[in-house]
């Protein structure tokens, strides 16, 4: 996305979602640049972006969903990649799998320095 470009609107379907795999974690839901957003102690794990939820995870879990072809790096502006954070793909965002992936991403950001 270039300088002055509109970010797109979050898609209900994405947003409906993210509260789903968030629920029952103790985290704060905050809107970050419009987009739904989870943070546990200050450290964003979680959140939309246009019709994509990404999630924060340590290095072993983003490697290994990249090699299986189940998340790409999020890179919200070209040439930008957010390090820790991986967009899941539709179908593993759909999956009982990314329950999981979501108490993965809640513990590690938990263990972060509090913000």
């Amino acid at each position: 996305m270039k300088n002055g470009a509109h970010w797109p609107k979050a898609s209900p379907q994405s947003s409906m979602r993210l509260d789903d795999l968030a629920s029952g974690l103790k985290a704060e839901k905050r809107k970050m640049f419009g987009y739904p957003v989870y943070f546990v102690n200050g450290n964003m794990f979680a959140g939309v972006f246009a019709d994509s939820i990404f999630l924060r995870l340590p290095a072993g879990e983003r490697e290994g969903l990249m090699a299986a072809k189940k998340a790409t790096p999020f890179e919200p502006v070209e040439g930008r990649v957010m390090k820790e954070y991986v967009v899941l793909d539709e179908r593993t965002m759909a999956e009982d799998e990314a329950a999981d992936l979501f108490r993965v991403g809640h513990a590690y950001a938990s263990k972060l320095k509090k913000k």
